[in-house]
């Protein structure tokens, strides 16, 4: 049995974004993800590239 929500129900937007922050890399597919937080797949797909390129480092300028 997973910690995330029953399925019919959605985590608030933050809850969900702070949920997602909480896995590393790998550690959970996007569509388990999904299903514990109630958000659709590309929603958590798109919430997890931003969050990739948010820990990027800046590239520095040539």
């Amino acid at each position: 049995m997973n910690s995330g929500p029953a399925p019919d129900k959605k985590m608030p937007e933050s809850d969900a974004r702070s949920y997602l922050r909480s896995f590393g890399e790998g550690e959970k597919s996007v569509r388990q993800l999904a299903e514990e937080t109630g958000w659709s797949v590309g929603w958590v797909a798109n919430r997890l590239r931003e969050s990739a390129e948010d820990s990027e480092p800046a590239e520095a300028a040539v």
